[in-house]
């Protein structure tokens, strides 16, 4: 019997894409079944194609903008809106993209897959396209790593698998997918974080942090260019004591700026104050931290989520990032939202002052479940499973 391939192409578009379908092939890989052949790779840089390239940059370039400029992720939902988003969806990428999405087919083409599974509306759209023109056995199966569902999640897929109820009715009330084609699963978690099993004073002591000091984490995602400079800049205006961990990612500008204020000894005696890049224990830092703020980016909120951390939601960019704020502030009410910065670092310092912390292990508590022994990529795995047996049974 041939193996079955199965391609996982992932895009540089925020690390919720990427995470989420490095969790899916790690779950593949754990069913040991020898007839898979798994193939994760990034979906444009590993072509090695300048134009593919240029386009993914393009991409992260969109991201930076909508965390930078307010209302520009809403502008560009509002546009989608307008149009009817599966009719621009379509026609952008057979006028504009067109190129790319041709280039696009061909590599997913050159891994000749049986199966591919997507994070992100882009190659979904691609894979589906490339499966009505070149490859009609091609099964594409899309998991959507938000916890709402927008209008350009391609409904053309053969299975649409959702991380929540209010996005499962969603897909299907709204956004045209048929029951038959959803599959709702727990929210996908990584082995780093299902592996990370420290305790709050453990996870201190190995960053090398104060153990008894309250500590903020704060962090935008990969690319820092939201709120974080800002509140940070914020939280340094406090005679309390307090650690403060900076997560500036791929940020170069907001590393240094930090880095040269502890290096020219601007930091108040009663802070501790820590900057970091791109991290690879990043659930160590949420587990040793008291509260962590951010954007509303869905994969940051659940990693520390899953440490049981509570969240303070700064900034949303888009309504996707709305919809994430509502669903884990409100519905769960696993932290608050605070849009205004010396709000933020007044309603830190009443933390600090109750030491009794009851309204932080109110929201930690309220964590409990984000229970990582229920790792949505498992379940994913088993469905894409069953999905092929049950192909292959009809072939034959």
């Amino acid at each position: 019997m041939k193996k079955i391939k199965i391609l996982i192409p992932y895009v540089e578009a925020g690390m919720g894409h990427i995470v989420t379908s490095q969790a899916i092939s790690e779950s593949l890989k754990k069913l040991n079944n020898e007839n898979f052949e798994i193939i994760c790779c990034k979906a444009f840089q590993d072509s090695k194609d300048p134009d593919l390239i240029k386009y993914e940059k393009g991409i992260v370039e969109q991201v930076k903008m909508a965390n930078k400029l307010a209302g520009y992720g809403n502008f560009q939902f509002a546009m989608m809106q307008l149009f009817g988003p599966q009719t621009s969806l379509k026609f952008v990428h057979s006028t504009v993209f067109s190129k790319i999405k041709k280039k696009t087919m061909e590599y997913f083409a050159s891994f000749k897959p049986d199966v591919i599974i997507s994070t992100h509306y882009v190659t979904t759209h691609f894979a589906i396209e490339l499966k009505n023109k070149f490859l009609p056995k091609l099964s594409v199966i899309t998991y959507d790593p938000d916890p709402n569902v927008h209008g350009w999640w391609d409904t053309r897929t053969d299975l649409f698998i959702t991380n929540n109820e209010q996005a499962t009715i969603e897909a299907i009330q709204t956004r045209g997918f048929t029951p038959s084609q959803i599959r709702q699963v727990f929210f996908v978690t990584r082995n780093s974080v299902i592996n990370c099993n420290l305790t709050k004073d453990e996870a201190r002591e190995k960053l090398n942090i104060p153990v008894n000091k309250f500590t903020v984490i704060l962090a935008d995602g990969a690319y820092a260019s939201s709120k974080l400079k800002e509140y940070t800049n914020e939280l340094l205006k406090t005679d309390l004591p307090i650690t403060i961990l900076v997560i500036a990612g791929k940020n170069q500008k907001v590393y240094e700026y930090f880095t040269k204020k502890i290096g020219k000894n601007k930091i108040p005696n009663n802070i501790t104050l820590k900057v970091y890049g791109f991290v690879n224990n990043i659930a160590e830092m949420y587990k040793a931290s008291d509260i962590f703020i951010t954007k509303a980016g869905p994969n940051a909120i659940l990693d520390s989520l899953f440490m049981h951390t509570p969240i303070m939601v700064n900034f949303y960019a888009s309504p996707v990032e709305k919809a994430t704020c509502k669903l884990f502030v409100n519905h769960f009410k696993c932290g608050v939202k605070c849009l205004n910065k010396v709000k933020a670092r007044e309603m830190i310092e009443d933390w600090i002052n109750d030491k009794t912390r009851k309204e932080l292990q109110t929201y930690s508590h309220n964590s409990l479940y984000f229970d990582k022994s229920k790792n949505g990529a498992d379940e994913i795995a088993k469905i894409v499973l069953n999905y092929i047996l049950e192909e292959n049974n009809e072939k034959n």
